[in-house]
Formats: structure tokens, C-alpha cells, sequence
């Protein structure tokens, strides 16, 4: 390695307070091994009380993340005052919320809603606190979220107070998505469709412009996230005859359909396979979220993962990586990678995503790199891509997780 050239983990660790949504820093630094962990580690011990908060949390995120580590989210957890710190929100609403983050804020989370309901502070509603419980997909066992709304809800100055309906809106979704096997919560969300009685009057409430009413968005996170198959299926085919639910090109339709893809339900794959040859606005991502279905389910490698090789080959040869160390990324961020390129079908996209990925400028001071690897591009073809798995045969029930997803 040369004097200029930087190893791909320290350039990531150095930029540890960015934002990662697609977990390519990460990858980097957990491809540098022990080496990157250890500065990783010094870095943390030397910067957690330097009042950078934004680096700290990123840090700590790339601990949790690259090795498993979870000791400065814990920290961070302990002895900052916020329930739900915005050094880590901004960074979940990018990408959901790691095991680690979970465990570490939803306690204090569910707490301080906990405590708002005792004291019923009638001069603030509390909804940062429900968006972060929402975020956090926090577990309450049954006791906060549905008796706040019904409590928020007979406090309210008015009927259909829009302040708190936004809050209860908030707080039936995250009832949805952290607890959606709880009968109570179930029955709760059906009822909105009329299909259970209700357990309470709470209504919900208008939604916000480019946001969907929250008795569907928690019903899509009931499909994504329960674990009883059956039950997937009984609120697939609720949410299925709403035909507008997934025949425009809405949000509403994006999230029913990435909610088919992450489900247990075995009739996802029906449905998903309806929705891509009916010819509707959904139907190109419908097709997409099915094939990632079947690849999620058989554990096979990113689909694109031998195309991203090839690139950076191209693109090393070409000079676009002699910054970096010769090796050029490891295993886990070229993987890493493949899933930020997944959609592109032609070389220079990939290249391009790729560079972004890894900082690289696309403009004039690489502008001879750029055109020699437009020419290697020219003369070499892109391999195929992995083609889909053939469908997992349909769950069978009363076997466990791995009978539930493989059919055994």
C-alpha cells in the first residue's frame, strides 16, 4: 500500500457520523477485522464525552453493527438524558431501528409514556414519545399504548381533537407493529374494518398530506410483523379487497406490498404473483418484492453480488480506487453494495451507485479514470443475474420457525 492510499475501514471510521442507510460503512469497517475494531474502539473510549454527539452515536451504531458490540449504545442509553436521542431517530427513519437500539431506548421510552399516563399532563401531549415508540417498535406488554389512546382520547378539549388524534394515531401503530399478536391489539385494528367489535371509541384521525390513515398503515404492519401464519393470511385478504390498496401508485400500495414480501402469511406469494401480472401502477414493484421474497426465503446471495464484482474490478483497473487500499472492498461491502446497485441493469449505473457508495467523485478531477473505465466498460459484458428461486412450498403449521418458513 502506498502513502496515499487509505484502507477502506479508516476512511469509513473517519466518516463515522454520516449517515449509512444501506449498511455500506459498516461493511467496510467489519471487512477491516480486528485491526478496525480495536480503532473503532479507541476511537469510541476517546470521543464518547467529547459532547460530538452525532459522531458518537454513529460510532456506537458502527460498534453495535460491524462487531456485534453493543456496550456504547448501552452506554449512550444510560447517560444521555432523552428517551430517544434524535442522533439515533434521524438515523432510524433511514434504516429500522437495529436489535441493539431496540433493547437499549425502548425501556426508556415505554417508561416515560408510562409515567405521562399516570400524571396526565394536560399541558403537552406526548407525541414525540409515541413517534419514538413507533420507531422503536417498543414493547409495552399490553399495559401503555391502547389505554393512552383511550385516556388521550377522554382528555381531549374537544371530539376529533386533531392534536390527539395524532397522537393515538401514532400510538395504534406502534401497538401494531411491536405487539401485533396480542388479541387486544388485533381486535383493535380489525375493528376499523368492521370485522371485530371495538374495544374502546377512539377514533383515528385524518392523515397528513403524503401519509396514509393509521388503521391501514397498522394493518400492514400486522400482516409484516406477526408470527401466526394464519392469522397473516385472515388480514391479507381483509387488506387484498381494497382494491385501491394496491392498484395506484400510492404509499398506501407500497406498503401492503412490502408487507406480502415480509410476511409468514403463506398466501403472499398468490397475491404478490395477482398483483405483477395485473398490468396495474404496482406491478413492476410487485414483481421486484417477489423476487426478493423468494431469495429472502432460500438465503441466497444478492442477485447483483457478481456484477458488483466485476465492476470494481473495472473500476480498479481503471484507477477510480487507487485511494484505497489495493485489496478494494472485502466480502461484506462488496455484499453490502450489491444491495445498493439491486435495480440497475447496465454498467455505468452500477458504477455510479458504487462510487456514491464509497465517496468517489463522478466529475472532472477523476475525469481520465471515468473514461478508461467507460471503455473497459465497452468491452466488458456484465454476467447474468442470479436467477429467483423456484417458491418455497407453503408453511406447515405446528412445526416451528424453521417448519413456518421452509416447509420442513
Amino acid at each position: 500500500m502506498t502513502a496515499a492510499q487509505t484502507p477502506l475501514w479508516k476512511y469509513a471510521l473517519d466518516h463515522a457520523e454520516q449517515a449509512d442507510p444501506n449498511g455500506v460503512y459498516a461493511a467496510l469497517v467489519a471487512d477491516g477485522g480486528e485491526k478496525a475494531y480495536r480503532a473503532l474502539l479507541d476511537k469510541w473510549v476517546r470521543m464518547r464525552d467529547s459532547g460530538k454527539r452525532d459522531l458518537v452515536a454513529g460510532l456506537a451504531l458502527m460498534l453495535a453493527r460491524s462487531f456485534d458490540d453493543h456496550r456504547a449504545v448501552e452506554y449512550i442509553a444510560q447517560n444521555w438524558s432523552a428517551p430517544f436521542p434524535d442522533e439515533f431517530a434521524w438515523r432510524c427513519y433511514l434504516q429500522p431501528a437495529s436489535e441493539p437500539v431496540r433493547r437499549a431506548f425502548s425501556p426508556k421510552v415505554i417508561e416515560e409514556l408510562r409515567t405521562w399516563l399516570v400524571a396526565h399532563d394536560a399541558d403537552s401531549l406526548p407525541l414525540d414519545l409515541a413517534r419514538s415508540a413507533r420507531t422503536l417498535r417498543a414493547d409495552d406488554r399490553g399495559e401503555v399504548y391502547l389505554q393512552l389512546r383511550r385516556d388521550l382520547t377522554e382528555a381531549a378539549p374537544q371530539p376529533n381533537d386533531p392534536a390527539v388524534e395524532r397522537v393515538t394515531d401514532e400510538l395504534l401503530v406502534a401497538a401494531a407493529s411491536a405487539t401485533p399478536d396480542r388479541p387486544d391489539v388485533r381486535n383493535t385494528v380489525l375493528s376499523y374494518w368492521g370485522l371485530e367489535q371495538p374495544l374502546d371509541a377512539v377514533p383515528t384521525g385524518e392523515p397528513q398530506p403524503g401519509e396514509q390513515p393509521a388503521s391501514w398503515t397498522a394493518t400492514c404492519e400486522l400482516i409484516h410483523r406477526t408470527r401466526d401464519a394464519a392469522f397473516a393470511d385472515r388480514v391479507i385478504e381483509v387488506a387484498h379487497g381494497h382494491c385501491e390498496g394496491w392498484t395506484s401508485s400510492s404509499m398506501a400500495a407500497e406498503q401492503y406490498l412490502r408487507a406480502l414480501e415480509a410476511t409468514v402469511g403463506n398466501t403472499a406469494e398468490t397475491h404478490l404473483l395477482e398483483i405483477a401480472r395485473a398490468e396495474v401502477a404496482t406491478s413492476g414493484l410487485a414483481v421486484q418484492l417477489l423476487a426478493a421474497r423468494r431469495r429472502r426465503l432460500a438465503g441466497v446471495r444478492p442477485p447483483l453480488l457478481k456484477r458488483v464484482e466485476l465492476v470494481l474490478d473495472g473500476m480498479h483497473v481503471s484507477g477510480l480506487l487507487t485511494r484505497y487500499e489495493e485489496t478494494g472492498p472485502g466480502s461484506q461491502a462488496r455484499a453490502a453494495l450489491a444491495k445498493v446497485v439491486d435495480g440497475a441493469d447496465d454498467t455505468m449505473t452500477i458504477a455510479h451507485r458504487v462510487a456514491e457508495s464509497l465517496d468517489i467523485p463522478n466529475d472532472d478531477t477523476l475525469a481520465l479514470e471515468w473514461a478508461s473505465f467507460a471503455s473497459w466498460a465497452l468491452e466488458n459484458e456484465l454476467p447474468e443475474v442470479d436467477p429467483v428461486p423456484a417458491p418455497q412450498p407453503p408453511a406447515r403449521r405446528g412445526r416451528g420457525l424453521l417448519g413456518r418458513l421452509f416447509g420442513n
